[in-house]
Formats: C-alpha cells, structure tokens, sequence
C-alpha cells in the first residue's frame, strides 16, 4: 500500500477492543471498517456506503486462522478514501475507507487531524464509534416510503408501505430477506378489491406458508424481516396465509414439504411419497386430487398411520392431511372419497 501513515503521537487513551477472526484475507489490512461477519466472532469489509460497522481493523497480519483487533471505541488508525479535516464526521464509503459523512449515512468516527487522501489509500487518526455511531448531523430519521404498485412484479425487500391497486388481481413476489436485512419491516395493504397474492419461497412465512391473498380494499399484513424469514406482526381484514402448493401431472415422487400438493391429470397418476425424517418431524401436508381419477400416493409399508401404506383418490376434492411423526406419517384427515389401504 502506497502512501503508508506513520503516527507523529499516534492513537491515544481509552480504546475498546474485541479480536475477531476475518472471513478472508484478500483485501483486508489495517485501518479498514468491518462488520460482523456470519456469526458474532468472524468480521467482514464494510462494502456498503454508509452502513454501521462493528469498527476498525488494527492489524496488518491477518490470516483466517489468527484472530485480529478490531478497534471498536477509541483513537485509532483509520483508512480514508477522501481527504478530511480535523473534527469531520466520517462514514464508510463501499470499499471500508472512512470519507466525510453526508446525511443520511451512519457516522462512525471523527477525524482528530486534517488528512489529505492520495490514491489508493491514506492513513489518519480517528476517534471511533463502532457500534456507537448515530446519523449524520442535520439528518431526520427517514420515513418509509409509501409505494403505489399497479403491476404484477417484485415487492423491494426494503422498509416501507406498500399499496396494491389495479383493476384486475396483482401477483407479486417477495424475495428471502438476508440476515443483514433483519429488522426490515414492510406494511403491505390492497387498494382496490381483487384477490391480489404475495408469493414468497416454501415456508418463508412465519416458517409454514408462503401465499398471502387479499380480499377486499383495507386488508393489509405487516411482515418482520428475521433469522431468513418473514414474520408476519399484524393482519387487518380479510387478508389470509397459506402454504404452497405444488401441482403435479405425472406419475413420480411428492416431495416432503410443508404445504399443498394437487394431482391432476386426464389419467389416473400413481405417486410415492418418502417417509419423513426426523429434520422433518410435524411437516404438514395436503394432497388434494384436482381430476377425477383413481390417483394414488404410495409410501412405505405401514408408513401412515403404523398400519396402511396407500392413500386412493377418486373424485374432484378429494384429500388428506398428513403430518409427520416419529419419521411415519399420521394421516389427520380425509376429505371427500379419499381413502386408506394396504397394498
């Protein structure tokens, strides 16, 4: 690194530290901002402008295998990315340098001399916040935004109210939220009365469904973004949840999964289903026939109920509930025509 700093008194006072293992090598040296990584021992670079950091490395030997100092409230070294004056907020900027804070932003040190940056990096003496830093001076705290879609499409994984109006059904999705974007909550409310659907991936809300439907103009669910999931706080109306449903034409194999099968088909489709392991004990599901055939779903000898192996369907809505236990499957309810047997 060209353009190396030298201390002329170099960091001083009380500095709080904590050692961290780096989840990589490439690119992490002293003086850059870090996060937590994937767990609360490992750091990782602070690539996104402005965001919190857990604080500032101290070391330049860093390997995987070695914990490193990370300076979280203190003097330290920090590397910049501008040139910044004495007592100037700084925020980090998407390559974990510090530059001059702008609103909006996380202010996470405070530079303590006037430091004129020369590419690629520069060095200067910082008083660090960490897990301290507030928002830049003169900044209000944002408002979510309130959006209007009109359009079948993506809802943003980002904070925010979210209005669905049209004059026809809308069919959104909805990505998996990452850890980093815990705490993202997103209010979601029909504007008009369709049967508007929120579509996310198998069970990523509140662990079992992944369907939202809408009903009449007010219905509206408030999601939590936590641990990978979608944690729905609050309903309103006639909004309701349900699992997904997987459609099946052909004779094969049901996978073991929480939500709803249909089997369909001008003919009667012969399928099996795996007997549940332990990872997946209490799994719900329902398999409902959608034609009017002899369908059948096959499972181990005596896998439902300790005694029959074969569920037959015969008519249009005809089904079963089964849940997982003790890696057998109980079979809760039959609806309809539906019916159990040994073969």
């Amino acid at each position: 690194m060209s353009n190396i700093y030298v201390e002329a008194k170099g960091p001083k006072g009380v500095q709080a530290k904590e050692s961290l293992l780096p989840a990589a090598v490439t690119g992490y040296t002293r003086g850059l901002a870090v996060t937590y990584g994937s767990d609360a021992y490992h750091c990782m670079l602070a690539t996104v402008l402005g965001q919190l950091c857990a604080g500032i490395l101290e070391e330049d030997a860093i390997n995987t295998y070695n914990p490193c100092a990370v300076v979280e409230f203190g003097q330290c070294v920090a590397e910049i990315g501008a040139s910044v004056t004495a007592l100037e907020a700084l925020m980090v900027n998407a390559s974990g340098q510090l530059i001059p804070a702008t609103n909006g932003n996380a202010v996470v040190a405070v530079a303590l001399e006037p430091q004129t940056y020369v590419a690629p990096g520069s060095f200067a003496n910082v008083f660090v916040f960490g897990l301290f830093g507030f928002l830049c001076a003169g900044t209000t705290v944002p408002v979510p935004a309130l959006s209007h879609l009109v359009a079948s499409g993506a809802i943003p994984v980002a904070s925010g109210t979210y209005g669905l109006g049209s004059a026809a059904p809308l069919a959104m999705t909805l990505a998996t939220p990452t850890n980093l974007q815990d705490g993202t909550t997103l209010e979601i409310c029909a504007e008009t009365a369709q049967a508007h659907t929120v579509t996310t991936a198998a069970s990523i809300i509140d662990g079992t469904y992944s369907v939202i439907t809408f009903a009449t103009i007010g219905d509206s669910i408030t999601l939590e973004a936590m641990a990978g999931l979608w944690v729905a706080t609050a309903k309103k109306g006639n909004v309701s949840l349900a699992p997904s449903v997987t459609a099946y034409s052909a004779s094969g194999a049901i996978g073991v999964t929480v939500g709803m099968a249909t089997i369909g088909g001008a003919a009667a489709k012969a399928m099996t289903l795996v007997q549940p392991s332990i990872a997946q004990e209490d799994t719900l599901l329902f398999i409902e026939a959608v034609t009017a055939h002899a369908h059948t779903v096959t499972t181990a000898a005596n896998g439902i109920n300790g005694a029959d192996d074969t569920v037959t369907f015969a008519a249009v809505g005809d089904a079963v509930l089964l849940r997982a236990r003790n890696q057998k499957w109980i079979a809760l309810a039959l609806v309809g025509n539906a019916a159990l047997s040994e073969v």
